[in-house]
């Protein structure tokens, strides 16, 4: 049986390569790559399969090339992720000289130009365009690999298929192989916690989205409800449902609790969701299947830089979402970007006020970054704002890589900044949040978030 290694190779920062979205944890939490993941069970019963995270078990380059020569693999897949673009390169490079094997990579740079990064790097045998397709055994077996849509090689055609499919599914991943209690997050009650998915990308274009051009589908029911039994039997409380837009097919989602329920009365978890999906009917049977957290998208307190960037809600309906999930007893979390074009000094100053305003229980400030595959970067290209051949862009906590007229960088920095201080630093929300802990693991992980805080 051939012996198939999952990498996530090592780095000097903490980057997060998953899921065809590449940035640097901006704490010192880390989930499981779902790339991995999801192969793990696409390939379980025909291959040897074996896992080696670098980042979350911090070894060192080398540390890492002696166990990847250790573990003797007959093919390597690995994400690779834009915002360590170089780096991994670089080190992939180094696994293709110790062991002649193919190699396979997965992730955001290599699913926007898969032919760019196959010519210039022929040490990648293969690109893959969507994890969750078992085409890849095909390409490990050899069985076929110049016709294949999800698996992109220089024998095969000079752009990648389009799949036409509206549904998927996947054997469950072994869980087992990755060290489930190395994972951590934030928001999370109950560790360790697992990631699942229930859909594929997202139904929406948001201009600043690397999943803007990723075609959307839906996990089948009876297959999602397999794994869900299946971590209920390794006694996994925590879930932490890894669709970009939880409740976008709502009448999937309404049966998504509906199993989530019938599975197990002990499960918790949380999800990412669009505030116009917000919905008390499904809000209601979020929580009544355990869901203690939602995730919105605010992005801007702007209407008009919402609208010039395709986000299709409006302020009125981030209100009504967090409103009703606080009447609900959920927990939010808000997403806030600065730095979209059409922002300026004065509305990124109304954009913490905004914040502050709708008082959600956690927030994620984020930098706008020319992310791969967006109409967004090619926009900032267009006009000259960022460097062509850019790659390494990280939108969780780097310093911005390009700048507008109306906000230069430093301004960008300083107002994340400034909002960062004025929201976590307040004595009522850290005497809120002790007050409202229920678990220990809440308790450790306020105190080990805290303070990894990097507000500058």
């Amino acid at each position: 049986m051939k012996r198939v290694l999952l990498l996530n190779p090592p780095g000097d920062r903490y980057f997060i390569r998953d899921y065809y979205c590449s940035h640097i944890s901006k704490g010192s939490y880390y989930w499981m790559p779902l790339d991995l993941l999801v192969l793990s069970g696409v390939l379980k019963g025909r291959f040897e399969v074996h896992v080696l995270d670098a980042i979350v078990r911090r070894l060192s380059a080398e540390t890492s090339l002696r166990a990847i020569k250790k573990s003797d693999p007959d093919c390597v897949i690995s994400v690779a992720g834009a915002v360590s673009w170089n780096q991994d390169m670089d080190f992939l490079s180094r696994v293709k000289a110790l062991c002649d094997v193919p190699l396979v990579i997965s992730g955001d740079y290599p699913l926007a130009d898969p032919g760019g990064v196959i010519r210039a790097h022929p040490f990648v045998d293969a690109v893959l365009t969507d994890f969750t397709d078992s085409e890849i055994v095909d390409f490990i077996e050899g069985e076929k690999t110049s016709c294949l849509k999800n698996v992109f090689t220089a024998a095969g055609p000079a752009e990648p298929l389009a799949s036409d499919e509206q549904l998927f599914s996947f054997p469950v991943p072994q869980y087992p192989l990755f060290g489930l209690k190395d994972y951590h997050l934030p928001h999370i009650l109950h560790h360790p916690f697992a990631t699942v998915m229930t859909d594929f990308s997202c139904p929406y274009t948001c201009t600043f989205c690397p999943f803007e051009r990723i075609k959307y589908k839906v996990r089948e029911e009876s297959n999602l409800q397999e794994e869900l039994s299946f971590l209920a039997g390794l006694g996994i409380r925590e879930i932490w449902f890894r669709d970009q837009s939880f409740g976008s097919h709502k009448e999937h989602a309404m049966r998504v609790c509906a199993l989530v329920k019938k599975t197990s009365k002990a499960f918790s978890w949380s999800a990412e969701m669009r505030v116009d999906a917000a919905q008390r009917e499904l809000l209601a049977a979020m929580k009544e299947s355990g869901c203690h957290t939602v995730m919105f998208g605010v992005e801007s307190a702007s209407q008009e830089v919402l609208s010039r960037h395709n986000k299709g809600i409006n302020l009125e309906q981030v209100n009504s979402a967090f409103r009703l999930a606080r009447e609900l007893g959920l927990r939010t979390l808000a997403h806030f970007i600065f730095g979209l074009q059409g922002e300026d000094v004065h509305s990124q100053k109304e954009l913490i006020d905004f914040c502050l305003a709708l008082n959600p229980d956690f927030v994620s400030f984020n930098i706008a970054a020319p992310l791969c595959n967006t109409t967004f970067k090619e926009e900032v290209l267009r006009q000259g704002l960022c460097p062509e051949r850019i790659i390494e862009a990280d939108s969780s906590c780097s310093y911005p890589v390009w700048e507008s007229g109306k906000l230069k960088r430093e301004d960008v920095w300083g107002l994340r900044s400034a909002a960062l201080r004025r929201f976590y630093l307040r004595p009522s929300y850290i005497l809120n949040h002790l007050k409202n802990i229920k678990t220990a693991y809440q308790l450790r992980s306020l105190i080990r978030e805290g303070l990894s805080l990097r507000i500058k």
